[in-house]
């Protein structure tokens, strides 16, 4: 019944659009455009065929922008830093995009942004490395009156680390606790990775412990991490670190 309902209506340029239509047609563009520009061009298609989009549409489409990656990751690893370059490029591109369709969300004729609208785009930005910009959306976000929850501390504080504003990142991870958030062990890891990666394993060590005292357990990568900056920083072999790291004494 899609596929009949699908042709009348590409078929009769007269015809308005079913509202049972949007929903599938948005997620089938979202999931099967080869970039976020055609996205947004089916995206507009829709409004002006007479599409009525609320937050969740708008914020589907956003999302698109920051997941979508349309580039086959290689072999070898020359190539792979190649293609996460491009990645990371188109990233930035998209983002672009992305806010301009934010910002007209901002202005009347379109839904305001929600709360998963401001996560989407802290997340995109954190991981494009400018943790600038998404330092800047997570404070207007709670000046307009949205509380940041999990998802928006874990983002920022990823981005944060990414840029290695480590003192900023450990500050959000207290106020996230603070706030009644508990930290789930991939952002004690992205923060653990980022203190070893800096010789700071006096804090490093107290997270952990923190971490541990939570029943939450450290991933392989964070781990060997640990384990070869500790081992580098002491001058010692990963044997002796290993025993320190398990013992939580570092």
């Amino acid at each position: 019944q899609f596929l009949v309902d699908i042709h009348s209506f590409w078929n009769n340029p007269s015809l308005p659009l079913p509202p049972h239509l949007l929903d599938p047609l948005l997620s089938l563009y979202c999931h099967a455009s080869h970039t976020f520009e055609e996205t947004l061009e089916a995206f507009e298609l829709l409004i002006s065929k007479g599409a009525k989009p609320g937050i969740q549409h708008y914020n589907k489409v956003l999302k698109s922008a920051v997941s979508k990656q349309h580039h086959h990751h290689q072999q070898y690893q020359n190539q792979q830093q190649q293609e996460d370059d491009k990645d990371k490029s188109q990233l930035i591109h998209d983002l672009e995009k992305a806010q301009q369709l934010f910002n007209r969300m901002r202005r009347s004729g379109a839904p305001a942004p929600d709360i998963i609208s401001y996560n989407i785009l802290i997340y995109g930005y954190g991981m494009s490395g400018n943790s600038i910009e998404a330092v800047h959306l997570f404070d207007e976000m709670t000046t307009s009156g949205f509380p940041p929850n999990e998802s928006t501390y874990s983002s920022l504080i990823s981005g944060l680390v990414k840029t290695e504003s480590l003192d900023r990142a450990s500050q959000l991870l207290q106020e996230m606790k603070y706030n009644g958030h508990r930290p789930t062990s991939e952002t004690y890891s992205l923060l653990l990775r980022g203190l070893c990666a800096k010789g700071n394993h006096n804090f490093a060590s107290s997270l952990l412990k923190e971490m541990r005292g939570q029943g939450q357990e450290l991933d392989d990568l964070t781990f060997n991490a640990l384990l070869g900056s500790l081992s580098r920083s002491l001058d010692i072999n990963e044997d002796e670190a290993r025993k320190l790291l398990e013992g939580d004494a570092m």
